[in-house]
């Protein structure tokens, strides 16, 4: 390669963010000639790749870049970015040393501003902590050494409960100030202790979230999480406290009020077995009683809600009434909702045949609701729940929430539930958050706009809930408002990459509204303000390219639009990658596609052994669009590009990587042309083997019976490489499409053992089906109710009967679930019409009892109730 031609490919890489591309063109270069050009090209590449490598916090890698960059082009040592990496690699010193340069210098961007503010607070908690040569080496202007009195003062004041000193000297510190986090902590926990005083829940809640909201990455981060530790329930204590340090641990015992002798009792919880004896449980708490009455007493409570979950024979209700006294009313009820809590979770996890999630849920949130009406009702309710009645019903509401989506994804039930919350507390940032995003991802934008206006009052600033309206604007087509909403994040935070991505974003999406009517000169502007913030982000860059192609071939300058889409190819390093995203703004705007391939005169000529890289970096490029265009779009574009794609050349590819093409084919694009050509590819190199039969089969709707017997053989292999994971997906295929009805009647005795580890055919081990039809219908309503799921059966519903989903819902609903079976049996095996069905099934259930004797299994042990491990 020429100098000329390794000088062009240098500053392409560097435009367009390829910057380990573009040092490996410049230390060619600048052994050639120490350039003044070359090398600010050098420091600019440099730069940028140690600001990606630390925020994948790779610091040992940014400071031998630094290194080198420093000897190459003579990089600068005082940067950020470098004594940050020191500082996380402990080498204090050199870190103090380049700081104190980089603090003295007077002309500092907003970015570096930023990144010497947290390095200073991270000499800010060493110098706390006692490492007295960072203040002696500071001069006296030094931020750091400007409040550490102030700070240390506050915390000496605060582990002495000096209140007037402590409300002082956080006064004296600034938002600015290196110890402002200290500052943030120690006020938070003075407002835990006045709440756990006072049993101001609404308090202690908000200590919490001050707690939480101190950033991972905060030098203080570990004090901050220490007192949030103190501030959870007792039982959420209890594992985590044996493995602290003991300094740990003695601020823990402080925080709580415990005294000494209460770690004996917490060492005898912790070290219990996972299913502990509830008797021992029990045993200890009694045995601790008279030191520790109160804490001991909710243990007690704790043993007794779960061995009612066994049935215990010892630890009872009048057991634990004769050694703790009665329960109050209340505690009564609450005990039956913390048993229905347990029970409810254990079910989920085990999920026996028997256990109905729908009805256990009902059962689940009746016992609660009867819990809120005893404390609607109650005249004599204690302290602590009187003055925090409504926080108590809007927590209620949000675990509500929280077990609608353990087995399944959030649902307009769920999304109920936190509103019902938030009518209790409209202050709760969290709910806000979860609502809202589920508003969002099921394209409910009047819901998600009213919503946020209000999590916006109580939250102004929050950065979750900025991003999310930014979301909700872009997608109501209000983009104006979108970019308010991100520039308001990058006042705060200048490098935020997904604002900075969302504000791209906004500006694009209305630079191509204005495209589509031909406005221009107001798609100029848009794009101007789009390029200000797409930064190294390349397929922002190339689509900022082709609408500047398409504008100027819609005023008649196709010289220009050549020059301009020929950039692309630059821009996402391939012919295929430039097609891809020539099409999707094309068809985003409705201008002509063949036309701007045409004008940028792109070959398609791939070299024989570049197929795999090639295939990879469109897979990388189209999960990126994935995120910025409407999925019909990007469908649109990826078939238009399937010829090119069929002639990509693959040999000798791993199966890992077929895995990862294939994975891409079906997710989340269903490309089932061209899934069908790889799986082909891989099956013919790799064999027939469990992944690539599950990806054979992954779209078939009804199987043949040699393909449901391969697909058994197949999971049976799979566990017998230990494949889990494959296995259950090839389990799932077969549930989802279940037997071919021919395939009862054609297998002999023994071929029934393939079934021995689906649990929905135990029942028929010693009764295996016969091959005689009438004999097989006698036995369908039993293999219907014990094997089919809900789903089976609505399927078959749509399927046999020729029901449509509303129909079946409004079925359902007069004779819910069961009777659903029982009247497609019926439909089976007598041809009963729905209508005769009901009509016989209404006269039959009268005066049947409603009410049934519920089979409670044998959970595991689970302390907490909600807790899924």
């Amino acid at each position: 390669m020429t100098l000329k031609n390794r000088e062009t490919s240098a500053k392409n890489a560097l435009r367009y963010g390829h910057f380990k591309k573009a040092i490996v063109h410049l230390k060619v270069l600048l052994a050639t000639e120490k350039r003044v050009e070359w090398i600010d090209w050098a420091q600019t590449a440099h730069s940028a790749l140690a600001q990606q490598l630390a925020q994948q916090k790779n610091f040992q890698e940014v400071v031998k870049l630094f290194a080198s960059g420093h000897r190459l082009c003579d990089l600068s040592l005082e940067n950020p970015v470098y004594i940050n990496a020191l500082q996380k690699m402990n080498r204090l010193d050199e870190a103090l040393d380049h700081y104190l340069r980089l603090s003295q210098k007077e002309l500092l961007d907003k970015n570096d501003k930023v990144a010497l503010s947290i390095i200073r607070s991270q000499f800010a908690a060493y110098a706390i902590a006692g490492v007295s040569e960072i203040i002696e080496q500071l001069p006296e202007n030094d931020p750091i050494f400007v409040d550490f009195d102030k700070a240390y003062q506050l915390l000496d004041a605060y582990c002495h409960s000096d209140d007037e000193s402590v409300e002082r000297n956080l006064k004296l510190i600034s938002f600015r100030s290196p110890y402002r986090d200290l500052r943030q902590i120690i006020a938070a926990a003075i407002q835990l202790d006045e709440s756990n005083a006072t049993g101001d829940v609404a308090g202690i809640e908000k200590s919490r979230h001050a707690l939480a909201h101190i950033s991972p990455d905060s030098a203080f981060s570990k004090l901050a999480e220490l007192l949030h530790l103190t501030s959870a329930d007792t039982q959420d204590i209890l594992s985590p406290f044996l493995s602290l340090n003991s300094d740990s641990q003695n601020l823990v015992l402080h925080m709580k009020g415990w005294q000494k002798e209460q770690v004996k009792i917490i060492e005898r919880l912790a070290n219990l077995p996972s299913e502990p004896d509830f008797n021992t449980l029990f045993r200890v708490a009694d045995e601790y009683q008279k030191d520790q009455p109160e804490f001991c007493t909710e243990i007690a409570k704790i043993a007794l809600i779960h061995a009612k979950t066994k049935n215990h024979k010892v630890v009872t209700l009048k057991r634990y009434e004769q050694r703790f006294g009665n329960l109050s009313f209340l505690d009564k009820y609450h005990i039956d909702a913390l048993y229905e809590t347990l029970y409810l979770n254990s079910g989920l996890k085990l999920e026996e045949y028997y256990f109905d999630p729908e009805e256990e849920f009902d059962d689940y949130e009746e016992t609660w609701e009867i819990f809120i009406d005893v404390i609607n009702d109650s005249k004599h309710l204690p302290k602590i729940i009187k003055q925090n009645i409504s926080l108590i019903k809007a927590l209620i509401y949000r675990n509500f929430s929280k077990q609608r989506c353990k087995k399944n994804k959030p649902d307009q039930n769920s999304a109920d539930y936190l509103q019902e919350s938030l009518l209790f507390d409209p202050s709760d940032k969290e709910a806000h958050i979860e609502l809202n995003r589920y508003f969002l991802d099921n394209n409910q934008l009047k819901d998600a706009r009213d919503n946020l206006a209000i999590a916006l009052d109580y939250y102004p600033d929050n950065l979750e809930i900025l991003l999310l309206s930014i979301e909700s604007a872009i997608a109501s087509g209000a983009y104006k408002k979108a970019a308010k909403y991100a520039k308001k994040i990058l006042d705060v935070d200048p490098i935020n990459r997904q604002a900075r991505t969302l504000l791209c974003n906004a500006h694009l999406s209305h630079a191509r509204k204005q495209a589509k009517i031909g406005k221009w000169h107001l798609v100029e502007a848009e794009l101007n303000d789009a390029e200000q913030w797409a930064g190294d982000q390349t397929q922002i860059q190339a689509s900022i390219a082709v609408l500047r192609a398409n504008m100027a071939v819609a005023q008649k300058q196709n010289k220009q639009a050549t020059e301009l889409l020929k950039t692309i190819k630059e821009i996402v390093d391939t012919e295929l990658n430039a097609s891809l995203i020539i099409h999707l703004e094309a068809t985003s705007i409705n201008a002509d596609a063949k036309k701007l391939h045409r004008l940028a005169k792109l070959k398609w000529k791939p070299a024989k052994n570049q197929g795999i890289d090639i295939l990879f970096s469109f897979i990388d490029l189209g999960k990126t669009c994935f995120e910025h265009y409407h999925e019909n779009i990007i469908l649109q574009s990826i078939n238009a590009l399937l010829p090119a794609l069929q002639t990509i050349k693959l040999e000798a590819v791993s199966l890992q990587d077929y895995e990862k093409i294939l994975e891409f084919c079906w997710h989340p694009f269903k490309l089932y042309n061209l899934l069908d050509i790889y799986i082909n590819k891989a099956i013919k190199e790799h064999g027939d083997i469990p992944l690539l039969v599950y990806y054979r089969y992954i779209n078939k709707r009804y199987l043949s019976i040699d393909e449901y017997r391969k697909i058994t053989r197949m999971i049976d292999q799979a566990r017998d490489q230990g494949d889990s994971k494959i296995a259950s997906r090839l389990i799932t295929l077969l549930e989802k499409s279940g037997p071919p009805l021919s395939f009862l009647n054609e297998l002999d005795d023994d071929e029934f053992d393939e079934f021995d580890e689906f649990d929905e055919f135990d029942e028929f081990d010693d009764n295996l089906p016969p091959k005689n039809l009438e004999e097989i219908h006698k036995l369908l309503p039993e293999l219907i109710h014990l094997a089919a799921s809900d789903a089976d059966i609505t399927k078959m519903l749509k399927d046999i009967m020729s029901l449509n989903q509303s129909e079946i819902n409004e079925y359902k609903v007069i004779i819910g679930m069961e009777g659903l079976k029982d009247m497609l049996i019926a439909f089976i095996t007598n041809g009963t019409q729905p209508n005769d069905f009901i009509a016989d099934y209404d006269n039959n259930s009268e005066g049947k009892e409603k009410g049934k004797t519920k089979k409670k299994p044998i959970f595991p042990f689970n302390l907490f109730g909600d807790n899924d491990e």
